[in-house]
C-alpha cells in the first residue's frame, strides 16, 4: 500500500531512485520524524559506543520504566480528575435539593 517509503525513513535507509522516476520528491513531502526518535536514537549511538557492554539493555530499561510511569501517572491523573468531578456534582445536586423549596 505504497509504505515502503514510510518503512525505509523508519529504519534510517536512504533509497537512491531516479529523479525522473520519483514523483513524490516535491518539498515537504518527506516523512517526519519526532525529536524524541531522534533523541532516542542518538543515546543509543552514544550507548553502543560506550566501553561497557550493557549500557545499551540499561537505557532500554530505563527509557521503558520511563514511558511506563509517564502512563501509569496519565491513568492516575485522569481517574483523580474523575472522581473529584463526581463529588463536585454530588454536592451541586446536593445544595440544589437544599435550596430548594418544600411544596
Amino acid at each position: 500500500r505504497d509504505q515502503h517509503s514510510l518503512l525505509l525513513a523508519v529504519l534510517g535507509l536512504v533509497e537512491e531512485e531516479e529523479p525522473a522516476l520519483n514523483t513524490k520528491s516535491r518539498k515537504g513531502q518527506g516523512v517526519r520524524q519526532s525529536r524524541y526518535i531522534v533523541l532516542t536514537d542518538k543515546l543509543f549511538d552514544m550507548a553502543d559506543r560506550a566501553k561497557h557492554d550493557h549500557c545499551s539493555f540499561v537505557l532500554a530499561v530505563v527509557l521503558f520504566h520511563m514511558v511506563l510511569r509517564s502512563l501509569f501517572l496519565r491513568v492516575l491523573n485522569h481517574r483523580a480528575a474523575i472522581a473529584i468531578q463526581k463529588r463536585y456534582r454530588y454536592l451541586s445536586s446536593k445544595g440544589k435539593s437544599r435550596n430548594s423549596v418544600a411544596p
